[in-house]
């Protein structure tokens, strides 16, 4: 017979029954590792490089190329812009009308709507009259 087994038969009981209870040292190793367990398991969560960061990395990213995109499209438009300016006098006539408020000679300039500088002014108040 094994050595365990003569063990478990001297006392009168089979090794591993159900109504055996654990000795405290197995008790506590397996609670000590329930508890290491749960400890890997927050810090894979919530660590310095754990996957809530992983999450938060990976929205910065999105957000970085969703800018990097809007980017690439204004840059394309100050091309044409650029090209257009260097290549086409109508454009360059445009541009200098708009940003110099040139006109040619004889031309009649109307300002509509909120571009006015007169639309908020006021007419300056009368002194009363005197009708003493």
């Amino acid at each position: 017979m094994a050595r365990g087994t003569r063990r478990a038969a001297a006392s009168g009981r089979r090794r591993g029954t159900p109504d055996e209870a654990p000795a405290p040292l197995e008790r506590v190793g397996r609670v000590g590792l329930g508890v290491l367990v749960v400890l890997a398991w927050v810090y894979a969560l919530f660590g310095a490089e754990g996957l809530l960061r992983q999450w938060e990395r990976r929205q910065e990213l999105e957000q970085a190329r969703a800018r990097l995109a809007a980017e690439r499209a204004r840059t394309e438009a100050l091309r044409g812009r650029v090209e257009a300016l260097t290549s086409d006098d109508l454009a360059i006539e445009r541009e200098i009308r708009r940003q110099l408020d040139y006109q040619r000679p004889g031309e009649l300039v109307l300002i509509l709507g909120d571009d006015d500088p007169l639309a908020g002014a006021t007419a300056p108040d009368r002194a009363p009259a005197d009708d003493e």
